[in-house]
Order: C-alpha cells, then sequence, then structure tokens
C-alpha cells in the first residue's frame, strides 16, 4: 500500500508538471510583437501595442482595426497536442464600438470556434474544451472592426487533467496532509 501511494504521489507530481501548462509562446503579445505567432496577414490599422484600448493584463495586447474582411488580421500557432487529450483554449477580448455592427472576430482552436464574432464592450473571457483529433492542433485569430478596434489580450491553451491524474493528485495530498498531522 506504501508503495502505491508514493508512486501516486510522484504520478501527482509529474500530472501538475505537464498539465496547466500554458502551450502558446508570447499569449499576451508581452514581447511587444508577435513573436511566437506566424502572421498570414496583418491586416492595416492592426498590430500589437499598449494601445488603441487598454490592455487586460500586462504591458501589451492584439489591436485588430483592419476596417474590412479582405484585408482581416490573420494570426495563428500551431500546438503540440495528444490525440484524445482535452484541451482549454480561452482569451479575453473586447470591441472599442459597440454602437456599429461592422466588425468580426474569429478564433477558433482545431477549426472549433472559441469565442464570438463580436465581442462585448468591455474585456470579457471565451473558452472552449476541446478534445484534440490530431497531434498538432491550429489556435488561429481573425479579426478587423470598421470604425474602431477589436481589442484582444491573454490567449491560452492548456491541457486539462484526466480524471486518473487528478484522482492520484488528490491521493498525494490526503498523504501529505495525513502525515503532516502524525507529526
Amino acid at each position: 500500500m506504501k508503495i502505491k501511494l508514493i508512486l501516486c504521489t510522484f504520478a501527482s507530481a509529474f500530472a501538475a508538471v505537464s498539465f496547466g501548462q500554458e502551450l502558446l509562446t508570447n499569449p499576451g503579445f508581452e514581447t511587444g510583437d508577435f513573436t511566437g505567432w506566424t502572421v498570414t496577414h496583418q491586416g492595416g490599422f492592426s498590430g500589437v501595442g499598449a494601445t488603441p484600448g487598454t490592455n487586460h493584463t500586462g504591458n501589451f495586447h492584439l489591436y485588430m482595426g483592419a476596417t474590412s474582411a479582405a484585408d482581416q488580421t490573420d494570426i495563428f500557432q500551431d500546438v503540440t497536442t495528444t490525440i484524445g487529450q482535452t484541451y482549454n483554449a480561452s482569451f479575453w477580448a473586447y470591441d472599442l464600438d459597440t454602437v456599429t455592427t461592422s466588425a468580426n472576430l474569429a478564433v477558433t482552436f482545431g477549426g472549433m470556434a472559441v469565442g464570438p464574432n463580436r465581442p462585448a464592450g468591455a474585456y470579457t473571457q471565451y473558452s472552449l474544451s476541446f478534445a484534440a483529433t490530431a497531434a498538432t492542433t491550429r489556435l488561429e485569430v481573425t479579426g478587423w472592426e470598421l470604425t474602431q478596434y477589436i481589442n484582444s489580450d491573454d490567449f491560452s491553451v492548456q491541457a486539462v487533467p484526466e480524471p486518473a491524474s487528478l484522482a492520484c493528485l488528490g491521493i498525494g495530498a490526503l498523504v501529505v496532509l495525513r502525515r503532516k498531522r502524525r507529526k
């Protein structure tokens, strides 16, 4: 029994390291540029900066001000994934112009929509849980805004712990708590 608990504790420590780690490079654009992202088309009036608008966290965010779908911003990152493993993809976004309806934001992970086509007027988090069907899964961001800017920040892709890993983590925590109480 003791050996099983020790092995489970080690498995829990491994699970804690491998799960919950950010899989994107430069997810909040804190390098001040597109480092880690592949830029298919930057789009007019679009880029990485501290303005226009505000950052969700940190010093920089992605702003998309291209004025039509023909000039929209299009960036992506290909993430190494494990087939069958569940991942959570999320981001924060808002539209500076809440009146005009001429805008579009499409964030997809593995071809599945992560958020709405039009973000709210204040930073709002959007997310999607997705079971990977390939060894590489693409997170893609496209957007444009006719009169103002769509700002987005703090993109994230993380593996979701499997129930067995969570159980091992819980058993490991109980063992540690039990040992502390004995002392």
